[in-house]
């Protein structure tokens, strides 16, 4: 087995391990670990702002579009994260979780859905007026 390919399973692996205890920790009311379980998903919105700046110099549009979902990828994870932490560290013993880890999550995915349907829509005009700019 090549070495990256091992380094890639074995890195994998690791963020798996690190989830799943996180989330026992989260199960268990210690809201903090929240970070830890959704750490796995900021590396999502890191690997968009990287990818956004190495592609800025050569696309810059493109490089901005991506940079954009990322910027508000990886800010509306850290508020439902921020939430999630205190609304799971808030309830008792005897409350379910679902509605504290439910909530921000809710709106987090209500914000990314409205940043692909604006986007959508710029890039609907956007090749509008570029077809009858050709014309």
């Amino acid at each position: 087995m090549d070495l990256p390919i091992a380094v890639l399973i074995g890195s994998l692996l690791a963020l798996i391990l690190v989830r799943q205890l996180a989330l026992r920790r989260v199960a268990a009311r210690q809201g903090q670990f929240i970070w830890l379980a959704l750490g796995p998903t900021f590396l999502i919105g890191f690997a968009m702002l990287w990818i956004s700046l190495t592609t800025l110099p050569r696309q810059p549009l493109i490089g901005l579009a991506i940079g954009i979902i990322g910027v508000v990828y990886v800010v509306g994870l850290a508020r439902a994260a921020s939430q999630m932490s205190s609304a799971i560290t808030a309830t008792r013993p005897e409350d379910d979780l679902s509605g504290a880890i439910v909530d921000p999550l809710t709106e987090f995915m209500l914000a990314n859905i409205g940043v692909v349907l604006v986007g959508g829509l710029v890039a609907v005009v956007a090749l509008i007026v570029w077809a009858i700019a050709l014309r």
